[in-house]
């Protein structure tokens, strides 16, 4: 786990340079984005992307987590989410092999800071079958804080680091690390 967290700050420091070389240009201050250059009246922005998990071990897994938001305001965005996960446990003490398909969605609310700074909150409900052939519903408020940076005009990517502050079912052991995409349009 340290070595994942190493190599995001790494990848999030690499991509903050390489930024500034490209001369990027930053938001202005949130009262002045509130209008086009043209003096009308800002329309709302769209975003749409996600991300991509896996993880390699006892526990084998990849996640697809799509996702799709409205920003009412430039510092705020709300939005909603899918996920599907197929993981396959793998005990080399046990004669344990498992498959299963994990499904679920989300509904989130994102507010930015200081132009790359996220403060994350989020409902998730995740659906997990069971031996017996039925599903566990899980129910989860993550919230956390994350890093956007601009790669284009229209593209971001990001990193979060979620706490689970409720959850019904114990389903991340102490954080969850996400990196994605977003586009906004």
């Amino acid at each position: 786990m340290k070595k994942i967290l190493f190599i995001l700050v790494v990848c999030l420091a690499v991509g903050a340079v390489s930024a500034q070389e490209e001369e990027v240009p930053l938001p202005k201050s949130l009262a002045y984005k509130q209008y086009k250059k043209n003096g009308e009246k800002r329309k709302f922005d769209f975003i749409a992307g996600g991300y991509f998990g896996l993880q390699i071990g006892n526990l084998t897994s990849i996640d697809v987590s799509p996702h799709f938001g409205i920003c009412p305001v430039d510092f705020l965005c709300i939005g909603i989410g899918g996920t599907y996960m197929f993981a396959y446990y793998h005990d080399s003490y046990y004669p344990i092999n498992r498959k299963s398909h994990v499904f679920g969605g989300n509904a989130f609310i994102e507010g930015y800071i200081w132009d790359r700074l996220v403060i994350h909150a989020e409902y998730e409900f995740l659906s997990f079958p069971q031996q017996d052939k039925t599903r566990l519903n899980s129910h989860a408020l993550l919230v956390g804080a994350g890093y956007q940076q601009q790669i284009t005009e229209m593209i971001y990517i990001y990193g979060h680091i979620l706490f689970p502050a409720y959850s019904t079912e114990k389903v991340y052991p102490l954080a969850n690390y996400r990196l994605g995409i977003n586009v906004k349009f």
